[in-house]
């Protein structure tokens, strides 16, 4: 019996899904926060490679390539953000310059965060936990969490 392409096409999607499916399954069943920050690194990641090209990721990531050790580099993209952001809670995640020059919220936050990191080669990850959105951000003597009101770092040995 021989299938048309469509046909097996169709078996062949069908099966992904399942597979999908079985995998997101036993992903929710093991770790629900594991799952919902991979939805949130995934979605994040197509968003933060769009914004790491954006005029202001890249004048931000100049400035603060002139710190020496990452983990200054790391504070003052922190203090950068804080100086100029105001909170105030967005239903979607806007482009870098509405953040910058209007509000932003954690969501945001972490989109501008990791557009920057990204032209400093520094690992940036978006993190969601509780309906709360954060950037954890590693460098060679730690890791530092951040969102758009608090840094709070932790250093390899204590």
């Amino acid at each position: 019996m021989k299938m048309s392409k469509k046909v097996l096409f169709g078996f062949g999607m069908l099966s992904s899904l399942i597979t999908v499916g079985l995998i997101v399954g036993v992903f929710y069943v093991i770790e629900p926060l594991l799952l919902e920050n991979f939805a949130v690194g995934v979605g994040y990641n197509i968003i933060i490679d769009r914004n790491a090209d954006d005029d202001y990721a890249y004048m931000i990531s100049k400035l603060c390539e002139l710190k020496k050790s990452e983990e200054s580099k790391i504070y003052c993209v922190y203090n950068f953000f804080r100086s100029v952001s105001r909170y105030d809670y967005q239903d979607k995640i806007n482009s870098l310059n509405f953040t910058l020059t209007n509000s932003s919220d954690c969501k945001n936050a972490v989109v501008f965060y990791c557009a920057v990191f990204k032209n400093l080669n520094i690992s940036c990850q978006p993190n969601r936990i509780e309906g709360h959105t954060f950037a954890t951000v590693q460098f060679d003597e730690g890791y530092c969490n951040i969102d758009q009101k608090f840094i709070d770092c932790k250093y390899l040995g204590d």
